[in-house]
């Protein structure tokens, strides 16, 4: 939702034209809304008021200003969406120039995944189960069961909270245990083996939600209290709430030229793939394995966007073979 801003957006008449041209080039723009209005914000606060004030200068503040709360990475995004805006811009004769192209270069960080351990995932879990058991009305109660279960399928299949929150009907196969995925990041589809514990869920979910929001036309299994689908901006505040509640939230730091992230709904999915492959280790399966089965598992386009996801295994000796293996091998 866009801001109320003191001084008239320069930017704004042009964000839904930009949109609904990059999704008619196959791109998915699900951060660019985002990052377009902390733009906004930002001229905003410096007054901008005309598209001339946004020089090469203007360009180096901004980044200087972001980097002082946001990690090289997220800045580097940041300033390619403004990257891409200003491209439609000057294609539709609306700027002069784009002062992104020349924008400055932002030395990366070796960035290191929260990941929580066997002990915060159970404490985790069982937080959200006892958030149910304590519901005091039937909003609450399917509200709650809904986060828990969300909350559980990303935990246990390694999805990416959006993936979760926008499973369908169709999409869950209780007959043959599947899930599947459909065109997410990347563009492309998967299908899931889900383990008896995450049907044992699901089908819990549904009967309370059967029997208490009766035959809902919608055609998104998970619902929220105003029988909508769960959001997952909801979804990473109370998530969020949580990890404070639980004392396991932790500001992102950085350590020498190592950033070290914070718990969120995204670490679900990064702690799953260290667990699969500590586990498919122990196993004995061999690397090549590994490797090309969680990438598909996971819906990466190939290994190397894995290779993030699995960063917390270089802190342990074991894991750190399989870690260093991989490298070897990817740069035959």
């Amino acid at each position: 939702m866009w801001l109320v801003m003191k001084n008239k957006s320069i930017i704004r008449p042009y964000v839904q034209d930009y949109l609904r041209f990059r999704k008619r080039l196959g791109f998915s723009a699900h951060q660019d809304p985002f990052q377009l209005n902390v733009f906004e914000r930002y001229l905003n606060e410096k007054n901008v008021t005309s598209f001339d004030q946004i020089n090469s200068d203007f360009v180096m503040d901004l980044t200087q200003h972001h980097l002082k709360t946001k990690s090289p990475h997220t800045v580097t995004a940041h300033l390619i969406i403004l990257n891409n805006f200003f491209l439609y811009l000057q294609r539709q004769s609306l700027v002069d120039s784009n002062p992104f192209t020349d924008r400055i270069s932002i030395r990366e960080n070796y960035f290191s995944p929260y990941v929580f351990s066997d002990q915060q995932m159970n404490l985790i879990m069982k937080s959200f189960a006892a958030d149910v058991r304590r519901a005091t009305d039937w909003r609450r109660f399917v509200q709650r069961i809904a986060r828990y279960s969300i909350i559980f399928i990303q935990a246990h299949c390694g999805l990416r909270i959006s993936e979760a929150c926008n499973i369908k009907f169709h999409n869950v196969n209780l007959v043959n245990k599947t899930l599947f995925i459909e065109k997410t990041k990347f563009y492309k589809d998967r299908l899931l083996p889900i383990s008896n514990r995450v049907l044992g869920v699901i089908k819990n979910y549904l009967s309370v939600r059967n029997h208490i929001l009766g035959n809902e036309d919608s055609e998104f299994l998970f619902l929220s209290y105003s029988k909508k689908r769960y959001s997952r901006k909801t979804l990473g505040y109370f998530f969020n709430l949580k990890m404070i509640e639980l004392g396991i939230y932790q500001k992102p730091y950085t350590k020498g030229n190592i950033v070290f992230g914070s718990p969120s709904t995204h670490s679900l999915r990064h702690s799953f793939a260290v667990r699969v492959v500590r586990r498919w280790h122990k196993q004995g399966l061999p690397i090549d394995k590994i490797a090309d089965t969680l990438a598909t598992y996971m819906g990466h386009a190939e290994f190397n966007y894995t290779q993030t996801y699995l960063k917390d295994l270089t802190r342990n000796p074991e894991p750190l073979i399989i870690y260093r293996n991989f490298h070897e091998r990817a740069d035959l």
